[in-house]
């Protein structure tokens, strides 16, 4: 009876209540969750207005350099260098009807144009326009590519051998160089499209209309003058029988000049 009665007064008993939270501090917790909730709220319009801001700037900047650029004065400039570099072409392609069976006054005057262009871009550099890796590179595809090309001139090769994949990879990393090397690409676009045209895909042209139309005359005296120059140099360097016979050939080549000045001028005959 006694454990009856206590079972009965267990389960009479109320169940634990939770405790009450005072009213004020309710208010105050409901007031930070409001704020909190303001916060993520203004947060993230915030954000959303600088992405929106931001991509506006972009394409009000990228509008503005289209403009700029693309301007009526550049196309002016195109033009010009287009009808430029056809008037080069016809004046070249008149020096090569009168000389189209003399390769060796070719190959001098190509010369003289590669020793132009290559000071040129020298004097580009000096004078802050362009970045010196891009004048490395350039020198280097004067070198080892119009260089290349003029000491075998007037050699043909075919579109699928090394010396053309050669020539035209040093072409367009020379372009690279120069689009990406200039100090202001904006401020001298004009030299940057005078050197893209007359330069490094002008001075190609003019080599392939020096190439003579007769197959028989598209080829040098000797084959060993049709090798690539990185190989000549190597020659040069490895081999004591190269180092003498290119001794004797610049020697030939030295008194050949030489006696044509004498020929011609009687003050040079009076000097040698």
């Amino acid at each position: 009876a006694a454990r009856s009665t206590r079972r009965h007064s267990s389960c009479d008993r109320a169940p634990p209540t939770r405790r009450s939270v005072p009213a004020p501090r309710a208010r105050a917790l409901g007031a930070a969750r409001q704020r909190d909730s303001a916060d993520s709220a203004a947060a993230a319009q915030a954000r959303e207005r600088a992405h929106g801001g931001t991509a506006a700037d972009l394409s009000a900047v990228a509008r503005m350099a289209l403009e700029s650029v693309f301007s009526l004065p550049l196309l002016v400039v195109v033009v010009l260098l287009f009808v430029g570099l056809g008037v080069l072409i016809w004046l070249w392609g008149g020096f090569l009807d009168r000389q189209e069976h003399d390769p060796a006054r070719v190959r001098a005057v190509m010369f003289l144009i590669l020793s132009t262009a290559t000071i040129a871009e020298v004097g580009l550099c000096a004078g802050g326009v362009t970045h010196k890796v891009a004048l490395w590179i350039s020198l280097v595809a004067n070198i080892w590519g119009g260089l290349d090309a003029l000491l075998r001139f007037p050699a043909a090769h075919d579109l699928e051998s090394f010396f053309s994949v050669k020539q035209f990879a040093l072409l367009v990393v020379k372009t690279f160089a120069y689009a990406f090397g200039m100090v202001s690409f904006r401020k001298n676009i004009v030299i940057f499209l005078a050197v893209l045209l007359l330069n490094i895909w002008g001075l190609p042209v003019l080599y392939t209309m020096a190439l003579p139309m007769d197959p028989a005359e598209q080829v040098v005296k000797d084959d060993s003058y049709d090798v690539d120059l990185a190989l000549r140099v190597w020659q040069l360097a490895s081999c004591s029988y190269e180092r003498r016979q290119c001794l004797v050939s610049c020697k030939g080549w030295w008194y050949r000049r030489l006696t044509m000045a004498s020929e011609s001028s009687s003050l040079a005959r009076l000097a040698i």
